[in-house]
């Protein structure tokens, strides 16, 4: 079963890879944010907000909710 994002019809997505694979792909998705912006650590997970606007690809950096410890 796909996983969803909360809104009909939009799918969730899931990318395995390492840091400068990551770092690459913000520095391309997210305005304003150079390749040695985002620190990546060894099994962390980083969560990013998608919107596709006049054929361009467009992203934003989401927190994850809070676990309640």
């Amino acid at each position: 079963m796909p996983l969803r994002s909360g809104v009909a019809g939009v799918p969730t997505i899931i990318v395995v890879t390492h840091g400068g694979v990551i770092r690459y792909a913000l520095s391309r998705l997210i305005a304003n944010l150079g390749f040695w912006d985002t620190q990546v650590i060894p099994g962390q997970a980083i969560r990013v907000r998608l919107d596709h606007h006049d054929d361009q690809w467009a992203g934003e950096r989401v927190d994850f909710p809070g676990i309640g410890l």
